[in-house]
């Protein structure tokens, strides 16, 4: 227990470093409320291009600018920075909207703004980095960003430990570790499950990140007219330009990668050509091309049940096979007549892909390519990918010429109807 005298000093300190706290958060956090400005407005933007693009407007939008691993691979890196400007809807913006409001005005106050424009960015792509690991999902959100400033707090309440009174302690530290512990943890144990379409790893990134940056980053609380608060020893000249010049970067990084994401609106996503392997099954001459690394299931109810199934053996019992592509589609294999409506534009279609050796679609979100004499491939896939399907597909299935096709005597309703895919797309 400390003497009277040193608690009586540090009561003292404590109170006025309540009092410093207090100036510095009456200085406007101009960087906070331009970031919060440019989200909302590009929010703004994703929901105009349903006019403009159509209904798939917002989907095109997301795909034009969300991170997705197999493209960031190809070397599409700018996604990285232009998926932490998109949200998936209005309430997802909100929510982070209101934690930047709340928790970024102190950060700000107390890093200065340069170094909260770094710490906000490094989170982000430490947040992108992390989310690689996660393949065939797209993901969108400033919520790595969020946790940055978060963890961003923290790395200064450790720092100010001996001024911080006890409410300031659990404000600053307790509860925002608490919080983002319970949120990545909890949600990494639910991703496991698959039970959450929430990016937790980018949380993750993105508060360890921001937390090795703040716990050796400048501290310089300054009031409403920029005096400094709180004593600070000098720095060289060409230190403080370093920074600035970071910072600078760093909004120059956000807006390019904006800048490029709209350049590829309304455009197909270039997805690499899906490798495929033969395999040899009774009854199928030329073999039956199936995609490598993609697990058979069997199709049934509109779902697909896990596999591993064999080949064979579904086939030869009129099953239809089914196997997981990228960005939340799929692809199935099963009889012509459960799979696609055999009326006349359903014939012409199976007949332009037999002869061109190009899936072709057969209703909104669905590719076939027929393979033998009553069996034909899907591919379900959300609308604005359908293109980017057909240029990944394109002669990997069977070769051209290689099926016969005749209409049905009575078009049959199908069992399956081509829909596009769910889970578009994953939050962070």
């Amino acid at each position: 227990m400390l003497p009277p005298a040193d608690r009586e000093a540090r009561a003292y300190e404590q109170a006025r470093f309540r009092g410093l706290l207090r100036e510095a958060m009456r200085r406007h956090p101009w960087v906070v409320y331009g970031l919060v400005g440019a989200l909302t407005a590009v929010q703004i933007g994703v929901e105009v291009s349903r006019d403009v693009l159509g209904e798939d407007g917002p989907a095109w939008i997301l795909l034009a600018g969300a991170q997705v691993t197999e493209l960031v691979m190809r070397g599409e890196v700018w996604r990285v920075l232009s998926s932490t400007l998109l949200h998936d809807g209005w309430q997802h913006l909100l929510v982070n909207g209101a934690a930047l409001l709340l928790v970024g005005r102190i950060v700000e106050a107390a890093y200065g703004r340069s170094r909260f424009v770094i710490l906000y960015t490094l989170a982000g792509i430490a947040g992108g980095l992390a989310s690689l690991t996660t393949e065939g999902r797209l993901l969108v959100g400033a919520s790595a960003g969020v946790a940055g400033v978060l963890m961003g707090l923290v790395a200064m309440g450790l720092r100010l430990w001996p001024q911080l009174g006890r409410g300031l302690r659990l404000w600053m530290v307790v509860a925002p570790l608490a919080l983002v512990a319970l949120f990545v943890v909890g949600g990494l144990v639910l991703e496991q499950h698959g039970q959450t379409n929430v990016a937790h790893r980018a949380h993750l990134g993105g508060a360890l990140a921001a937390l090795a940056f703040g716990l050796r980053a400048r501290i310089e609380l300054r009031s409403g007219d920029g005096a400094m608060l709180l004593p600070s020893p000098p720095r060289p000249r060409w230190r403080t330009r370093l920074v600035q010049g970071v910072g600078l970067a760093c909004v120059l990084a956000l807006g390019g990668a904006s800048l490029r994401a709209a350049t590829d609106i309304g455009e197909p996503v270039r997805l690499g050509p899906t490798r495929t392997t033969l395999h040899r099954v009774p009854g199928f001459d030329a073999g039956v091309a199936w995609p490598v690394g993609r697990t058979p299931g069997v199709w049934r109810g509109g779902r697909c049940d896990d596999g591993p199934v064999d080949l064979g053996w579904a086939l030869q019992t009129d099953r239809t096979l089914c196997a997981r592509m990228p960005l939340g589609g799929w692809l199935l294999l099963g009889l012509r007549d459960r799979l696609v409506r055999l009326d006349r534009d359903g014939v012409a279609a199976l007949r332009r892909a037999d002869r061109t050796g190009t899936p072709q679609q057969v209703g909104r979100g669905a590719l076939a390519y027929p393979l033998a004499d009553r069996w034909a491939y899907v591919a379900i896939a959300p609308a604005p990918l359908v293109v980017s399907y057909g240029r990944s597909l394109d002669g990997r299935l069977t070769a051209p010429g290689s099926a016969t096709i005749e209409a049905a005597a009575a078009p049959q309703e199908p069992t399956m109807r081509a829909a596009p895919a769910r889970g578009l797309p994953p939050r962070s």
